[in-house]
Order: structure tokens, then sequence, then C-alpha cells
């Protein structure tokens, strides 16, 4: 028996809606995962040493935004992980990460819905928080607020783990902008304007001071 139980909570309409930007928009996020164009592979791994490493023994996972969860089932592999829970719009991730995490040995829940909206009604505590290229979705006082209630639901020892393409200090989102365009003729993999118009569409990122204290960042994922 699978120990995966998936909750859809939202509207008949709005999971229309989110099936029709899956369809049209995943393909080309796997190609980008697929390349490492945005350091996946570096990611995950240091998340599944973090987890290995400093995390509480056993841990409830939070997995915010987790799409299909394909990367995050491989990093917690062989950890300690005593619940996993996972939040994303789209029904069709979740089908996938129902299949990616059903090797967990630990109660699996997946819920469609807004994650900033699931962490501000949440009730049940975690002890590791993870949000993957998806805060800066955001704007900053929601980012805030976000964060907040991420802590609200921690211990002391609990973990706020974010993978975010974050700017360096004193760089605007203009500049910002134009970092990511200089990396267009990478891109090798698949049509780049469609990379480029999300970014422009929906990307809202910060440099790291303005995450504020005690936001630790860490560039070990990051290639040398």
């Amino acid at each position: 028996m699978s120990n995966v139980s998936v909750v859809p909570p939202i509207e008949a309409a709005e999971r229309e809606a989110c099936a029709t930007v899956f369809q049209q928009e995943w393909r080309i996020y796997r190609k980008m995962v697929d390349h490492d164009y945005l350091f996946h592979r570096g990611a995950y791994w240091h998340l599944h040493e973090v987890l290995l490493e400093e995390a509480p023994r056993p841990f409830r996972f939070l997995d915010l935004a987790c799409g299909d969860a394909t990367a995050s089932a491989e990093a917690l592999r062989g950890t300690e992980v005593a619940s996993y829970c996972g939040v994303d719009l789209s029904d069709e991730a979740l089908r996938i990460a129902s299949r990616a995490l059903a090797h967990l040995p630990c109660p699996v829940m997946l819920h469609q819905g807004d994650f900033a909206e699931a962490l501000a009604t949440r009730q049940e505590p975690a002890d590791v928080i993870w949000i993957g290229l998806s805060l800066h979705h955001l704007r900053s006082r929601a980012k805030l607020e976000a964060m907040r209630a991420a802590r609200r639901l921690l211990n002391e020892r609990g973990m706020l783990l974010v993978y975010e393409n974050a700017s360096p200090d004193d760089e605007d989102r203009d500049g910002w902008l134009q970092r990511w365009d200089r990396q267009e003729p990478d891109w090798t993999g698949a049509r780049r304007r469609r990379f480029v118009g999300g970014a422009r569409s929906g990307g809202f990122l910060r440099d790291r001071s303005a995450l504020g204290e005690p936001f630790r960042t860490d560039d070990r994922c990051r290639p040398t």
C-alpha cells in the first residue's frame, strides 16, 4: 500500500488553469533542470548534505512549491526523514511527485495550492522547510511574511532552507535581468526566449542583504 496521500483543495476551474500552465511550461522548465542551467544538481546535493549533517533527527520535511519533487526525493534518500509534505499549484506535478516519493520510508502528504497561502494557514510544525527556486515569485513584503510564517512553524532547532538565485549586494532587478540575458548563448537545450520571458514576468529577486539577519547565505552549490 502506498504511503502517499494527495489533497486537492482548490476549485476545478483553477485546477484546469494550473494544468494548462503545467502542460505549456513544465517541459521547458524540465529542460532547464536537465541541462543544469540553474545549478539544480549542486543545490540539491548540498541540501542532501545539510539534511545528513545539520538537520534534527528525525525531521519533518515541508517542501514548498515542490513541483514534481524528483530532486527532493533524491535529496531525501538515506536521510532520517520522518514525514514529507509537499505543496504545489499543479495537480499534474503532484501526480508525478507521488510516484517520485513512493520510495520514502515515511508518510507522504501532497497538497495542491499556493505555497505562501499554505505557509500562512498551516498549523502542523516542521523541522525543515525547503523553498526551491520559488521565493522570487513573491514581492518583498510577501517574502518577509512567508519567512515569518515559516519561523512560526519551526522549533528552535528547525531550519528554513531556500535555494534561490539571489542578486549580489547592491544589484537591482534590471541588473539581475541583464545578467540573466547574458546566459542566453549557453542555453542550447531549448528555446531560450521562453526561459527569459518567464524570468522577466515572474522574477522579483532581492540582494542577499535585503533578506535580513539571521538569514545565512551559502554559495557552495554554485560551480567555481
